[in-house]
Order: C-alpha cells, then sequence, then structure tokens
C-alpha cells in the first residue's frame, strides 16, 4: 500500500469498481473547492494509468474545481484496491442494502472465492439466499435501485416485493420516488394494488394506467397530500363494498347530528368489525338531560337511528 499524489490525467474512474450511490455534500464540495483534495483515494495502477475502486465523488469534484492532482492510496492489484475501499467505506458510512448488492456483484467477478467470502462476512451477510437476493437486486433497473437505495430498504422489505417482478412495478416505483414514500408506505401500497389486479385480473402495471393514477400528480397538492389521497382512492378501489358502506354510514350520521338538537358525535369502528357505535351528547347543564329524553323518544330520531343500525346490518349479509 502506497501513498501518492496523482496526476488527474492519470486516473481512470472506471464504473467498473463503483457502488456508492450518495452525492457529495455541499460541506464536501465547499472543502475540495477551498483546499482541494485531502482524504485519499483509492485504487491500483497499471503501466498507463491508475483506476480508482474509491473516491468517484473527491475524483470529479477536483476535475470540476480544476485541481491537477489528488492523493491515492496505491494497492498492487484491483482485488485488493477494491476490498480496501469497501473496508473503508463501510466502517465509515455503512453502505445501504443497494450498495451491499453493487459491492456482491462486483466481488463476484473480481475476487477469488475466499476474498469474497471475506468480504460477504465483513458485511454481515450470513447466508447463501441473501447473497442470491443481493445479485438480483443489483441488476433492477436504475430507477428501482435508486428509490430502494434513497428510503433505506431493507433486504427483508425488497424481498416481500419479490411475487411481482421488479419490472412490473416501474410506474409504481416511479410515482413512489417522487412522492418520497418511505418502505413501508410503498408495502402499504402495492399490498393494495396486488388485491386490486387479482379482482380486476389485470397485472400491477395496467392497474397503474387503468386506475389513472397520474392524477395524483396535480401540482397543486402537497407530497401529503398526494399520499394520503392516494391511499384513500387505493382503499376504495381495493374493498369497493366497505367503502360504499362507509359512506352511508357517515351521510347517515350526518342526518343524526341535523336532527339532534343537542350537539352528537357518532363513533363506529371503520373496519366495520364491530357492529356498535357510539352516541356521545354535549349536555351543557342539567337542563339539556330533559331534552335529552325528549330527542330520544322522538320518532324521527328513533327511526333513523334504526337505519343507521340496518346499515351495520349490511356488513353481516
Amino acid at each position: 500500500m502506497v501513498l501518492k499524489n496523482i496526476p488527474l490525467s492519470r486516473i481512470v474512474a472506471d464504473t467498473t469498481y463503483r457502488y456508492r450511490l450518495h452525492e457529495a455534500s455541499p460541506a464536501l464540495r465547499r472543502a475540495i473547492q477551498q483546499r482541494g483534495v485531502r482524504q485519499p483515494l483509492v485504487g491500483f495502477q497499471t503501466a498507463a494509468s491508475v483506476h480508482l475502486t474509491d473516491g468517484f465523488l473527491r475524483w470529479e469534484l477536483a476535475q470540476a474545481f480544476q485541481w491537477t492532482e489528488v492523493p491515492v492510496t496505491l494497492l498492487p492489484d484491483a482485488a485488493s484496491a477494491f476490498m480496501e475501499s469497501v473496508y473503508v467505506n463501510h466502517s465509515l458510512s455503512p453502505l445501504s442494502v443497494v450498495e451491499k448488492a453493487h459491492v456482491v456483484a462486483i466481488g463476484k467477478k473480481i475476487l477469488d472465492s475466499a476474498a469474497f467470502q471475506e468480504v460477504i462476512q465483513f458485511l454481515e451477510i450470513p447466508t447463501e439466499r441473501q447473497v442470491k437476493l443481493l445479485l438480483e437486486i443489483a441488476t433492477y433497473p436504475e430507477v428501482a435501485r435508486l428509490y430502494f437505495h434513497e428510503q433505506q430498504f431493507s433486504l427483508k422489505q425488497i424481498e416481500r416485493l419479490r411475487s411481482v417482478k421488479v419490472e412490473n412495478l416501474l410506474p409504481w416505483i416511479e410515482l413512489a420516488r417522487e412522492l418520497r414514500m418511505k418502505a413501508p408506505e410503498f408495502q402499504q401500497v402495492i399490498e393494495m394494488v396486488w388485491d386490486i389486479s387479482v379482482r380486476e385480473e389485470c397485472s400491477i402495471e395496467t392497474c397503474f394506467h387503468r386506475l389513472q393514477i397520474e392524477q395524483f400528480l396535480k401540482p397543486e397538492w402537497t407530497v401529503q397530500q398526494k399520499v394520503q389521497r392516494l391511499k384513500q382512492y387505493l382503499f376504495e378501489h381495493r374493498y369497493p363494498l366497505l367503502h360504499t358502506l362507509r359512506k352511508k354510514l357517515e351521510q347517515q350520521a350526518t342526518h343524526l347530528q341535523k336532527i339532534s338538537p343537542l350537539p352528537l358525535r357518532i363513533q363506529w369502528d371503520k373496519n366495520l368489525e364491530d357492529m356498535g357505535i357510539w352516541l356521545q351528547f354535549y349536555l351543557e347543564d342539567w337542563d339539556k338531560l330533559n331534552v335529552l329524553a325528549k330527542l330520544l323518544k322522538n320518532p324521527e330520531f328513533a327511526k333513523s337511528l334504526k337505519q343507521y343500525f340496518e346499515i351495520f346490518t349490511q356488513t353481516k349479509e
């Protein structure tokens, strides 16, 4: 291992060895603009040039700010340089699942069996099944890999999505990336879409267009509003009967509140698993108790309340 200052003109930033997906922070940009590259890059030397295995962002920024040379830690060959870069990177800032997938894919090509086992043990990838899954993740379309990386999906969360080909999820992934959906939110959306696609006998990709999901990218809505409306919209299509019954209950509740001379709050189980309802009346003084007694004997109120319970009866049927 040798540390040397190498002219930028001699450095080859071969993306073959690039596995980090993060972008340069403003602090790193300022530091390199003002003082140049201080933390050495990692690479290996051939007869004509130096090939990087780590420090691609610093190399790009050094070029952008017109520095002429950078410090590089040189190792004897590609394998040792790649392993050194993985150890340094993961120790300083743990790799995401997608970055680990890239490391596994690169390592499989350039490392011998012993060195490859050493790397996956260092990255805490204990089983062959996980290695195979990571190799699969490394082949996913770029938009999927970037989204899973940005939202820090776990290996288990990605594995749960494998019941559907990732290629068929691309419209949904592009939407989720634009809406900055967290991993659990995306899983919830895909579970709803899966149920809808089974009932409608169409693919998940077709479902995206059939449901006209593009409408949830309206610029006048905030990201939070878009996500909330999307979930509500999918819920309505996933459980059309439940949605219809909910609307009927809400309409009937509004009617009861209108004919009540007392402030009235009505609550029920939104999943309609519990058939009971809560009626809460606000009584500001003792005299209002008499008003309540008369209301409970009022035929119109009693009839409306009975109709409310009849809607619940439909859920049992």
